[in-house]
């Protein structure tokens, strides 16, 4: 067991038994509250673990989700003197996570979240305001594009500033409707291993289906940023669907109603032109 992570391939001694004590810990729980109050309970985890009904995990520095140079990990907030670096990608980041998770936990949510005391905290906090609500515009929706959710920051229990003190409480409120409006396409999605094609650069494009339904939903994620979004226009994306659908609509949490572009598909070939980009665009398939 390395920074909350229990491998699933770690068969030593105390990864062994650390599973069998947290299994017996769950199973008694849950056998508890069902004996005395017939109700199920929801277990989450701090980390990547195994029994759990979802997957909780804090992005802090020295974390093993990414070999770099300086041991440090995956930069989960991607500052540049002082400013927000928006046109890093965590996609690779988001998809270990979640394979990780899979293999650990199988097919639960996994969520992720700003962990505490640290310098990803510190650099969040001290981002402009427009800012750090570009940081979730951004990164928040590319969580999301890989299958994996963003929890949006309201407060710590250090005493730091919360949401309300840094003035995004009313942005939170307002970006979040879309989430909770389009909340069935986010729901228990694998990443597809099928090629996707993107004209323009900065631009992380995932493929995400649906398990139970086979339902698809192509994801854009702009990072043509530079202490402020750039929009992109008149792109085209490509992707190999292996069968195309019978209609595709786009959906933003960048503007308040669905659109429906013009595509062609043959052969499972689909292809189509992205009139505009802002942040964050959804394709339904």
């Amino acid at each position: 067991m390395v920074a909350n992570r229990m491998y699933a391939e770690d068969t030593s001694f105390t990864a062994t038994y650390l599973r069998r004590y947290w299994k017996e810990l769950v199973d008694r729980t849950r056998a508890y509250s069902w004996r005395t109050r017939h109700r199920g309970v929801l277990i989450s985890s701090n980390g990547l673990w195994p029994y759990v009904d979802f997957n909780s995990v804090g992005m802090y520095p020295w974390n093993p989700d990414e070999q770099t140079p300086d041991f440090r990990g995956a930069d989960y907030v991607p500052v540049v003197e002082g400013h927000l670096n928006g046109a890093k990608s965590l996609q690779s980041q988001y998809r270990y996570l979640k394979e990780q998770s899979a293999r650990i936990a199988g097919h639960v949510p996994v969520v992720v979240f700003i962990d505490w005391p640290n310098d990803m905290m510190t650099s969040y906090l001290n981002l402009p305001l427009e800012e750090r609500k570009d940081y979730w515009r951004i990164f928040g929706a590319e969580a999301y594009a890989n299958g994996i959710f963003p929890a949006f920051h309201l407060k710590d229990t250090v005493g730091s500033p919360t949401a309300t003190d840094l003035g995004m409480m009313d942005f939170f409120k307002t970006y979040t409707r879309f989430y909770k409006d389009h909340r069935a396409l986010f729901s228990d999605n694998v990443i597809s291993t099928r090629a996707v094609r993107v004209s323009v650069a900065h631009v992380a494009a995932s493929l995400l289906v649906q398990r139970g339904t086979g339902k698809r939903s192509l994801h854009l994620v702009n990072h043509n940023y530079d202490q402020g979004i750039t929009p992109q226009s008149g792109f085209t994306v490509e992707a190999d669907l292996g069968s195309c659908p019978r209609r595709v609509s786009l959906v933003s949490p960048d503007f308040p109603h669905a659109k429906s572009p013009a595509f062609s598909c043959q052969y499972g070939k689909l292809r189509m032109t992205v009139d505009r980009l802002d942040h964050y665009d959804i394709i339904r398939l």
